[in-house]
């Protein structure tokens, strides 16, 4: 989902099912290579999910097991 206000602000909400940095930094400069007077000045990830979320592996380790194993 893209919102633009009109003027020079964009807010853009991008979701993927993979556990994979790499697609939003090539979108990111992607995006401001097209666009070249926008900037990125706040990038926000929210964990999935509602109510109880699962985590990425990175976030808690590889020492801790899955409750539902």
């Amino acid at each position: 989902m893209v919102i633009w206000d009109g003027r020079a602000h964009v807010d853009i909400n991008l979701t993927i099912d993979e556990e994979d940095d790499d697609y939003f930094d090539t979108f990111e400069k992607s995006f401001i290579k097209e666009l070249p007077i926008l900037k990125t000045t706040l990038r926000d990830e929210q964990p999935r999910g509602y109510g109880r979320v699962i985590n990425f592996r990175d976030d808690i380790g590889d020492h801790y097991d899955p409750l539902w194993a």
